[in-house]
């Protein structure tokens, strides 16, 4: 065989050539590796920062949450917002802390989105703190181009309500029809129509217990008036206090079933509800001090706002228009302090049953939720099989039918909570 003496020296690459590439792949690997490795250190860097800041903001709101609710000062929301930031600065570590960053803390009395200001007209029930944009050091990371490494965090927090409700008056409703698709069925009553429409009492009322002239409710079942058994009563004397100061819980779903309880039982039932008014009877006279009348209907208080229809000045019969309740609670010059004993007390709790009307006078009912109602009126207790004697009417505020999670206000111990962030952005 003979060789080609045509083939050219030097067509394949020489070993320098071979070296150079070699150092080049090299290079490039070395730069991916430190690549690689300068992302996890400062990813790691990064979420550990990330996770000492939320813990700082969620220690601040709940410790701004804990003031709001102990605070006695006529500025519980500066309060509040001093010991947020306090807890804040104490519970960033020394490199967030280096440039001594100071959260924005807003209020809400509920938590729709965009709800959160400086400072609510009423008693904030929620408080947001919001950490500034802290940058952080960045390390290997700047070998790939980047030098941007910065966190923040929100919390929210506020009073806890559990899978039990309390302060439930002894009685229960059936779901409504205005709404079928909510927990409750009821529609809540629309305080923004202005006073351009009368309140009529009659249409816009639910019926809390049936009275003598409108009872039994045979949608309830045999014999009620739709009052209930709750665990712990003891009588007609249990009932009254029960009425007057409402402390018992109950819990949502199968594991609280709704004990009818037969009978009226006038007397008690007027004498412990109308204490909310203002107006007492039987044992609870002088009892003004255990069962203050709300403050809307409070001979002590400042004027209720009352209409042409409804009486001026203060008394059992001032602010029965539930507009002009409301508008007395949003008054900030009122000065009125939600943890006061007087603070809504005409606002009750109601257990709303599944009716069939198979029921008898001491069954059960299944649970499907709870409603906040308003009191527009007080009891009254007449004589005659005609008159409405020991009926309860109210509007309807809204569900309180309580979320899956959290420890109840009202049970001997109250539990800030944290939430979601309404508005969405890091939370």
């Amino acid at each position: 065989m003979k060789t080609n003496k045509y083939i050219r020296r030097g067509a394949l690459p020489s070993q320098n050539t071979q070296k150079g590439v070699i150092a080049v792949v090299v290079a490039i690997g070395i730069a991916a590796l430190v690549g690689i490795v300068g992302l996890a250190l400062d990813t790691g860097h990064l979420l550990l920062n990330k996770t000492r800041l939320q813990n700082a903001v969620d220690a601040a709101a709940l410790t701004g949450a804990q003031e709001l609710h102990n605070s006695v000062s006529a500025n519980p929301m500066a309060d509040a917002r001093n010991a947020a930031i306090a807890a804040f600065t104490a519970n960033l570590s020394t490199e967030l802390n280096s440039d001594s960053p100071v959260p924005t803390i807003t209020f809400s009395e509920d938590l729709m989105p965009g709800s959160f200001v400086a400072a609510t007209a009423n008693p904030p029930q929620f408080i947001k703190v919001s950490s500034p944009v802290i940058p952080l050091t960045s390390f290997l990371i700047k070998a790939v181009g980047f030098d941007d490494k910065k966190v923040a965090a929100v919390a929210v927090a506020g009073f806890g309500f559990g899978a039990n409700a309390c302060d439930l008056i002894p009685v229960m409703v059936c779901k409504g029809e205005q709404d079928p698709d909510s927990v409750t069925g009821y529609k809540e009553f629309e305080f923004d129509q202005g006073h351009e429409a009368e309140f009529d009492a009659a249409a816009d009322t639910v019926t809390l217990k049936t009275g003598s002239g409108s009872g039994p409710d045979e949608d309830v079942g045999t014999g009620s008036f739709h009052l209930i058994d709750i665990p712990g009563l003891q009588g007609a004397n249990d009932i009254r206090y029960a009425f007057a100061e409402a402390p018992s819980c109950g819990e949502q779903g199968e594991n609280f079933v709704i004990d009818l309880s037969p009978g009226n039982k006038v007397g008690p039932t007027v004498s412990g509800l109308n204490t909310r008014f203002g107006l007492y009877s039987g044992p609870l006279n002088g009892q003004e001090d255990l069962y203050p009348p709300d403050h809307a209907n409070d001979a002590d208080s400042p004027e209720c706002t009352g209409t042409a229809e409804i009486p001026d000045g203060s008394g059992p019969t001032a602010c029965l228009d539930p507009r002009n309740y409301a508008d007395y609670y949003n008054d900030p010059s009122n000065g009125l302090v939600q943890s006061n004993h007087k603070y809504q007390r005409r606002v009750v709790k109601v257990p709303v049953g599944n009716c069939d009307g198979e029921a008898s006078g001491n069954d059960t009912v299944e649970t499907l939720g709870f409603g906040c109602f308003l009191l527009t009126a007080p009891a009254e207790q007449t004589g005659g099989a005609e008159t409405e004697s020991g009926s309860l009417q109210g509007v309807f505020l809204n569900d309180c039918t309580p979320p899956a999670t959290g420890i109840t206000e009202g049970s001997g111990a109250v539990r800030i909570v944290l939430y979601r962030n309404p508005d969405g952005n890091d939370s």
